[in-house]
């Protein structure tokens, strides 16, 4: 998708907010609104690789964002109900339109998306990967160039990859599906945050590390423009980092690897 294509995009996407206001909520959720329908309606979209929301055969959920989503439930003394969508784009036009009260689904922080939602104070930051085949001699963003990126349409990988490099889009729908689409020859690079190479490189030994991207990323939790949930969530991750809760969620999941690279780029 070009850089166009993405800004007209976001117009139209800043257009449909405006007039999701006012056909549905008059005011955007509010704590005191959560705590009388008695639930927390989390917005996520799983996959089977992730380690932030994972769904069960059986419908259960596991992962970082679940195990904090649960506890930040328990906080406000409601029932967590976890609400999946069909794809990741859905996840913003679903929260603005009344359907959701959080979104929790390993969420980058970026601009564009501060036009759109409210933002948490980040709880997991990330470094950047870009992914290649083994000896597909790729280690500058100017060798991407011309390429076929594997990538989320309207993940923050996808905004990062327009700035990086003219490349050609292979998508799918799910992060997870390009460690095979790049293995198998169907795209030539990947752009990933570290928690999914670390969580699945050693499944993958024929995709490898071309690069570090010099900017870091942070995921958070969105609500709608305006709610007071921020100021909950945002006082809910301030003593999960206080206890040491936050860490130990993270080692729970991450193993000690993954918690050390937390520590080191928090």
């Amino acid at each position: 998708m070009s850089r166009r294509r993405s800004l007209v995009g976001l117009s139209l996407a800043l257009a449909a907010t405006v007039a999701l206001a006012s056909t549905s909520r008059a005011v955007a959720a509010s704590t005191a609104e959560v705590k009388r329908q008695g639930q927390l309606v989390v917005l996520t979209f799983p996959h089977s690789l992730s380690s932030f929301m994972k769904a069960g055969a059986d419908g259960s959920y596991t992962g970082v964002d679940y195990d904090l989503m649960r506890a930040f439930a328990s906080r406000l003394e409601v029932k967590l109900v976890v609400k999946p969508v069909q794809s990741f784009d859905d996840l913003i036009p679903e929260l603005n339109a009344g359907r959701g009260d959080v979104i929790a689904s390993s969420f980058s922080i970026t601009a564009p998306r501060r036009q759109l939602v409210d933002f948490s104070a980040s709880y997991f930051p990330v470094l950047i990967f870009a992914m290649t085949r083994q000896g597909a001699g790729v280690t500058v963003g100017a060798d991407l160039a011309g390429k076929s990126g594997c990538v989320v349409a309207g993940s923050s990988q996808e905004e990062r990859m327009n700035r990086l490099a003219s490349a050609r889009k292979h998508y799918v729908k799910s992060s997870g599906e390009c460690w095979g689409a790049v293995a198998g020859g169907a795209a030539d690079f990947t752009l990933l945050d570290s928690t999914a190479v670390l969580a699945h490189m050693d499944e993958y030994p024929q995709v490898v590390k071309a690069f570090q991207l010099p900017e870091a990323d942070a995921y958070g939790f969105a609500v709608a423009r305006g709610s007071d949930l921020r100021a909950e969530v945002d006082a809910f991750l301030e003593q999960a980092r206080q206890s040491g809760f936050l860490y130990q969620v993270v080692k729970r999941h991450f193993g000690e690897r993954g918690a050390e690279l937390f520590k080191l780029v928090k």
